[in-house]
Order: structure tokens, then sequence, then C-alpha cells
């Protein structure tokens, strides 16, 4: 089952035209006895604002690319603005307005990628798969590896750490054919177990996997190597 984000936006009611209805109206017995009645009454349109338009697309391409459902909610359209409370809204409160299928929310300028990445984790199954690589680096040359391994597009996260090992890197890959482990396995020796200042490492591909991390498409990839 996919899990609903629900987004309340505010739009605009503008009056965009005069519609008329035109009748006869009996003003005596005779058979001629009618007048033309003309009743007029002013159409109006809703107007999503621009702010708002591009917060909410800017939602709904994160909830596409994190597996989330949108339900958007015009509280003008639906003659809500008087019944904010009701459904868990302040009077002030700044549009659009994002909840959670945890039930938090945000709303407005907070509405940011940081903030969505926090309220709405990803699945990564099917997405990306993910892995914990500890390593050992040549001592005395761990930030300088630590810099060199964030300069590839799949490592999302590296950390200096106590212990027998040096440093752990979070992993992220795009989907594959063969197996998750093997296609971790493969790129962990070809593109890191290489690096002259690494001298082993450990793999870890976990059978499933929550992030609230950016989730890596292909597109963003390029991005990465193309900086």
């Amino acid at each position: 089952m996919v899990d609903k984000v629900r987004v309340y936006v505010k739009s605009e009611k503008v009056p965009v035209g005069v519609s008329e209805q035109r009748s006869k109206v009996a003003v005596g017995l005779g058979p001629n006895t009618t007048v033309d009645d003309v009743v007029r009454s002013v159409q109006y349109d809703y107007f999503l604002p621009d702010d708002q338009k591009a917060q909410l697309l800017f939602i709904e391409e994160l909830c596409k690319e994190r597996g989330y459902e949108v339900e958007v909610v015009d509280v003008t359209k639906q003659g809500l603005l008087k019944k904010l409370s009701e459904i868990g809204l302040t009077g002030n409160v700044e549009f659009p307005v994002l909840v959670a299928p945890n039930g938090k929310k945000a709303s407005g300028k907070s509405l940011n990628h940081a903030v969505l990445q926090e309220l709405l984790p990803a699945d990564l199954t099917g997405k990306e798969i993910r892995a914990i690589v500890y390593i050992k680096s040549k001592k005395g040359h761990e930030k300088e590896l630590v810099r060199r391994l964030l300069e590839l597009p799949e490592v999302r996260e590296a950390h200096l750490i106590p212990g027998e090992w040096d440093i752990l890197a979070v992993v992220g890959l795009l989907p594959s054919d063969s197996s998750a482990e093997r296609a971790v396995l493969d790129y962990v020796i070809r593109s890191i177990r290489s690096m002259d200042l690494v001298e082993s490492t450990s793999t870890i591909v976990p059978v499933y996997s929550y992030s609230k991390l950016t989730v890596l498409t292909e597109a963003r990839r390029r991005e990465i190597e193309n900086m």
C-alpha cells in the first residue's frame, strides 16, 4: 500500500465573466402579456498563486521520487477557509501545508528539501541499493581518503570512526539486474578497494533500507559527475 501525503493549498477566487439567463415572465392574463426577464450571475474561477504552484510542483516531484501518493486539497474550493481548525490548521497558517502520513506538518517557506526528506523517508526497494562499507586507510591518509571517496557520486556519506576500521562509507547504487550484494561488491572492488590509499574493506548490504537521504537517480548521478 502506498503512503499518502496530503497537501493543502489556498487558491484565489477571481471573477472571470458574467453569464445571462433569459426567460419570459407573465405580467398579465393576455396572450402577449409577458416580458423578458434577465438574470445575470458572475462567473468565478480559481487560480493558485505562483509561489504555491512552484512549491506544489516541488512536493509532487519529491513524493514521486520517494514513493508517496499526493492528495491536493484546495481549502478555497472546498469551502474550508472558515473551518481550518476542523482539519488541524490554524487561521494564520502559511500555504501550502503538507501533512505527512504520520501526521506531522510543514508549511510555507519551511517546505524545503531538508524538511521534506525528514518528513518523508524513502523506501529504497527498487529505487536504490544502499550499502555500508568499512574501510581501513593507509596510516596518516584518512582525511585525504575521505575527500577522495566523496568525489564518487555513489558515496553518499563518509565518516572517520574509531576502532579497527578508519572510515565508514554509505554507498548508494542504481538498481541492477544482478543481485544487490553482487552489484555492491563489484562496485566496491572496482571503485573503492582499488584506491591506492585503501588497505582493506568490509561491506554490509542491508536486507531492507529506509532513508531520509536523497534518492540517487540516474539524472542526479550525471549531475554530480558533471559538477
